[in-house]
């Protein structure tokens, strides 16, 4: 077992990719795919969860974002968008709130405009008016009175403008006599010896 011989020849051992399962063999065979030699040469065994074979071929690893996740596997399989191969590449696992991939890509964190809000996302989506993502693009967050939005970030309003609710569309301008600072939510009324025609910071008379 594991050795062959020719007619009037001694008993060699099989070549590397061949096997001898019974006594008396006269040729080694090769293993089927999905299989391999086993290290001694005398039967054909399976390749392990994230390996593979084909023609013959000892068992090779899966690579990149490809799994496989059975014995016997003939060829490995690229994940679904969503997901990724796991490091043993046996298995797909999910995307994490904040990531997505494409089918067959690896997770990737969204940019810095979009969220995905669940796990197995395969693809980020952009906030609405008056939101922007936070840190880690795992959800939409409104902006704080004396904000307003880009789409990307939420950004202080502009000296003599203000936003005086949460997610404010826009940040309004202070009426005449009135001004504020940069972020303020709310108006002031501009000092004694000073005017402001809306708008605008409070300048001296």
């Amino acid at each position: 077992v594991g050795q062959f011989s020719n007619p009037g020849e001694a008993c060699r051992s099989c070549l590397p990719l061949g096997v001898s399962t019974d006594p008396g063999a006269c040729s080694c065979l090769t293993c089927g795919d999905g299989f391999e030699p086993n290290p001694t040469g005398t039967d054909c065994q399976p390749c392990d969860p994230g390996e593979f074979s084909t023609g013959g071929r000892s068992c090779s690893g899966c690579v990149g974002n490809t799994f496989s996740n059975l014995p016997g596997a003939t060829e490995c399989r690229t994940c679904p968008c969503g997901f990724e191969a796991n490091l043993a590449n046996t298995d797909c696992d999910p995307c994490d709130p904040g990531e997505f991939s494409t089918a067959g890509g690896a997770c990737q964190s969204c940019l810095p405009n979009g969220v995905s809000t669940d796990p197995e996302a395969c693809e980020c989506r952009t906030c609405g008016p008056c939101f922007a993502p936070n840190p880690g693009g795992t959800d939409c967050d409104p902006c704080d009175p004396g904000e307003s939005s880009t789409g990307i970030s939420c950004q202080p309003c502009a000296p003599g403008f203000v936003s005086r609710a949460s997610a404010a569309p826009t940040c309004e301008p202070c009426p005449c006599g009135y001004s504020s600072e940069s972020g303020d939510s709310e108006c002031t009324i501009c000092p004694a010896g000073t005017s402001s025609s809306g708008g605008e910071a409070c300048q001296q008379c």
